[in-house]
């Protein structure tokens, strides 16, 4: 069983949602959740809601960690304190952690303004102990 949480973050329009479908398509499961999933079947983004699609994504990420499968988050995650619930799950459940971040650029299919990615550059928080988007794929 490999009980392992990849966290796949960065800004809009990095590849996040690419590599984790390449990802699952790789582990052979469908424990892929971002909060722009709920915004796909909850009538389009909208950030008022926003605190209501990551509450279903950390519902989803524990699901998927109490029946010890493997799960794979991609998310913005800019800051340090976005990623803690879905660690401390992991803890919890005796998953291991692997992260990555997309420094690429492809551009927002989500149409996200500009100016909101600039804002998410200018907070984003460097983690170390990283692996390289590419590991992920050997």
């Amino acid at each position: 069983m490999n009980k392992t949480l990849y966290i796949i973050r960065g800004i809009p329009g990095s590849g996040k949602s690419t590599l984790a479908k390449k990802l699952a398509e790789r582990l052979g499961t469908e424990n892929h959740y971002e909060a722009d999933m709920w915004f796909e079947t909850n009538g389009g983004f909208d950030p008022k809601k926003l605190k209501d699609a990551h509450q279903w994504c950390r519902e989803m990420v524990e699901i998927a960690m109490g029946k010890g499968e493997p799960c794979i988050l991609s998310n913005t995650s800019t800051q340090e304190w976005e990623m803690t619930p879905y660690k401390d799950h992991a803890e919890l459940y005796g998953y291991k952690v692997v992260q990555t971040t997309m420094r690429t650029n492809y551009g927002s299919i989500h149409r996200v303004p500009q100016s909101t990615i600039e804002a998410m550059q200018s907070r984003f928080e460097d983690q170390f102990g990283e692996v390289e988007p590419d590991e992920l794929l050997k």
